[in-house]
């Protein structure tokens, strides 16, 4: 069987998971002062790395894929190395790709897809194949062909992915659900499957963090039928679609196809003239959707909160401290990254300057009307 997904990923983890890693300049710290936003030069560019995540210590985690580890950082941006080293070296040999905090610690993803389990202490519990043949009735002639997107939702996995049929050319994609460590029992969100590379597949092979949690309960941002929207899954059930979005977002753009790396930067060139969501993010009750507008040759960036229980909007507010074209946003209990990026150029090739740190107070206050973030 031809591993057409394995392929892809592997195309998709070379290109736009890439950032530098965060590398605070000397002196400053994220608590330095309270209730103030800071931009921070990045003094330190690694070339291919990917965006973080804070661990229950208060550490900021950046798996580094160029120099093949994880890289530490304390919350007022102190360098703390790698993880211990032995486990460290164990997993240079595997190039620590992606990390996302989980129930019980971290989950690191490695080249190739697969996922390593780390506790709270960083030592390896397991290692997950996003490869699998199905053991439920209605799954058991289908196969799991790894994951484009994945996020952790309580003791589950929700994750974007192929999705191989019996006959030899029987190519579909949806969202899957699994078990943490048990693959083979993922279930398929039927209302998301898809042809496949159904012409909405295209944004969930760009890197951009279109799955999120809160507990247990997984969301996703769909861009079916060119109107996008956020989709809910409660404790594996099918996706249920909840009214509150902002109404800026009511049509998806038109992008190109992504089939190779030269497809890439025209790819972003219409990302970058559109306006259109790039994340979504659950964070104490709240979802927060992460979107662009293009303004001249800068981007007007701002951030729509959701109450997902009561399906309602609770406000969008600029952030209008950044023109960056491209952001990579890393939520945290005392602050939020916010990583600035130019414009795609090339295949790897973008430049990161700096780092905008927000207080995670100003996350939860009231979202008001033509309010800026850090003003």
């Amino acid at each position: 069987m031809q591993r057409k997904s394995v392929v892809a990923k592997a195309l998709l983890v070379a290109a736009l998971v890439a950032a530098p890693a965060l590398v605070f300049s000397s002196g400053m710290t994220a608590s330095a002062s309270p209730g103030v936003c800071r931009r921070v030069a990045l003094t330190q560019r690694p070339g291919w790395a990917t965006t973080g995540a804070w661990t229950d210590k208060g550490d900021l985690l950046i798996a580094d894929a160029l120099r093949k580890s994880v890289l530490r950082y304390s919350h007022t941006g102190r360098s703390l190395g790698t993880i211990p080293e032995k486990i460290g070296g164990a997993l240079e040999n595997l190039f620590p790709q992606v990390v996302r905090s989980s129930k019980n610690g971290l989950l690191v993803e490695v080249l190739g897809g697969e996922l390593v389990a780390l506790d709270n202490r960083y030592v390896p519990q397991s290692k997950i194949s996003p490869i699998a043949k199905g053991v439920h009735p209605d799954t058991n002639d289908l196969s799991l062909e790894g994951m484009f997107l994945w996020e952790p939702a309580g003791n589950d996995i929700l994750a974007f992915s192929d999705i191989h049929g019996p006959r030899e050319n029987d190519w579909s994609s949806a969202f899957v659900r699994f078990p943490i460590g048990k693959p083979e029992q993922f279930s398929i969100l039927r209302s998301s499957h898809m042809q496949y590379r159904a012409p909405s597949q295209v944004f969930y092979r760009l890197g951009f963090p279109f799955i999120t949690s809160l507990g247990d309960t997984a969301y996703a941002l769909s861009f079916a039928g060119n109107t996008p929207s956020i989709l809910r899954s409660v404790r594996g059930r099918d996706f249920e679609r909840i009214s509150a979005f902002p109404a800026e977002l009511a049509v998806s753009p038109q992008l190109p196809s992504f089939e190779s790396r030269g497809d890439l930067v025209s790819v972003m060139r219409t990302v970058e003239a559109s306006t259109m969501p790039t994340g979504l993010f659950g964070w104490e009750d709240h979802l927060y959707v992460l979107w662009r507008k293009p303004e001249g040759s800068a981007t007007r960036w701002f951030l729509t909160k959701i109450d997902p229980v009561e399906d309602r909007l609770l406000g969008t507010i600029s952030i209008g401290t950044t023109t960056a074209r491209h952001l990579s946003v890393v939520p945290g209990p005392t602050a939020w990254a916010f990583i600035e990026k130019g414009s795609v150029r090339g295949w790897g090739l973008q430049d990161i300057g700096s780092i905008l740190l927000v207080p995670s107070s100003k996350l939860r206050q009231e979202f008001r009307a033509g309010a800026d973030l850090c003003n």
